[in-house]
C-alpha cells in the first residue's frame, strides 16, 4: 500500500488494509490517506524491493517525500496492477 500523511509517503504491506488503516489513524494525530493498493505474490519482498528502488526519496523508517510527478511515477509504476 501507498499512504500519504502530511506530505509524507508511507510504503508498507498487509494482509488486511481496513485494519491497518484503523490503527494509523488511532495512532496518528494526522489525517492519512491511502493512495494505491497492489495485490502481490509475496509482499515482503516486493516491498523491499520498492523501498530499496526509492532509497533516494527516503525519509524515516518506511516514510518518504514525493513530489507530485515522483508520487505519479510511484504510482503509475508500482501501485497499477
Amino acid at each position: 500500500y501507498l499512504l500519504e500523511c502530511n506530505g509524507y509517503h508511507k510504503i508498507g504491506r498487509t494482509v488486511d488494509i481496513v485494519s491497518r488503516m484503523t490503527a494509523y489513524k488511532l495512532h496518528n494525530p494526522m489525517p492519512v490517506k491511502v493512495l494505491a493498493t497492489s495485490s502481490v505474490r509475496d509482499g515482503r519482498i516486493y516491498e523491499r524491493w520498492v523501498m530499496t528502488y526509492l532509497g533516494k526519496a527516503w525519509h524515516s523508517g518506511e516514510w518518504f517525500v514525493f513530489n507530485d510527478v515522483e508520487l505519479l511515477r510511484v504510482i503509475n509504476r508500482w501501485f497499477k496492477c
